[in-house]
């Protein structure tokens, strides 16, 4: 009885050391953000290697908890089944008493004994199952131990100091720069504009720049006097393509688009209704 009562008492003591790391683990880890790192990871080292020394102990000793418990249960069952004797020897006593085989004091003297021998199973009864359910109690303890911390550590190139260490992450570039880029991107390998002027300049003389002011209908020519005629005339022959030459004054849309039937004048080289290109003359 004795030893296990000092062995509880040792295991009891060894579980409060236990929690006591734990709360100071729990401690340290709320003051973490204004600790330096080196200093933080030493504290905790030396709270994690201490606390694991601890319930190596416990399990440890908790075998032999377990076989003092065992020895306990096997005891109260034993002064459990003393006491029903003992009482059961007064009842009878008071029976043979009063049918009147014993006389008074004789069944007195019997009464008497039982109920001191009752007294001493009762309070070594209580002491047992004192003991045993703090046995119980270490056990269940000791049978779920609280994990060691496993957070991660911070890598050596870690800033010294959490304090003054800052988020540096680069942030996303914008959608619509990226959109511009490969549209950039795409029209790099292919020219339109130029493409046009080339296919435009043999045919009337003129640059690139003046194929889309074409692409407006030309307005009617205003008339003119007799006086003028000729050298109006004159700077015409000079100035209208060769292939526009025969063309009455008045234009007709005679050109028909292909891909929305919209007729146009015939020197228009885009739909004026949905700008699809025009078939050539």
């Amino acid at each position: 009885m004795n030893k296990s009562i000092v062995t509880s008492d040792a295991i009891l003591e060894m579980f409060n050391e236990r929690q006591r790391f734990e709360g100071w683990l729990a401690a340290l880890e709320s003051r973490r953000a204004s600790t330096p790192p080196h200093i933080y990871e030493r504290v905790r080292g030396d709270y994690e290697q201490r606390l694991e020394a601890v319930i190596a102990r416990l399990l440890e000793r908790r075998a032999e908890v377990q076989s003092m418990a065992d020895t306990l249960v096997q005891r109260v069952t034993a002064l459990d089944a003393d006491t029903s004797r003992r009482r059961d020897e007064k009842m009878e006593a008071e029976l043979r008493a009063a049918i009147g085989e014993l006389d008074a004091r004789e069944a007195d003297k019997i009464v008497r004994l039982s109920d001191e021998a009752m007294a001493v199973l009762n309070a070594e009864h209580a002491t047992v199952s004192s003991e045993l359910s703090r046995l119980h109690e270490v056990l269940e303890r000791t049978g779920r131990p609280t994990p060691v911390f496993t957070q991660e550590r911070p890598s050596e190139s870690a800033p010294r100091d959490a304090k003054w260490a800052a988020d540096s992450a680069p942030a996303a570039p914008p959608a619509t720069a990226n959109a511009t880029g490969v549209a950039a991107k795409r029209g790099e390998g292919f020219d339109e504009l130029q493409f046009l002027s080339s296919v435009v300049e043999p045919r009337t003389g003129r640059g690139g720049k003046n194929a889309r002011a074409e692409s407006a209908p030309a307005p009617a020519p205003e008339p003119v006097s007799s006086s003028a005629g000729s050298s109006t005339s004159g700077r015409l022959t000079g100035s209208v393509p060769a292939f526009l030459k025969d063309v009455p004054n008045e234009q007709v849309k005679t050109l028909k688009c292909q891909e929305c039937a919209t007729m146009n004048y015939p020197t228009e080289w885009y739909c004026e209704r949905c700008g699809a290109e025009l078939a050539a003359l």
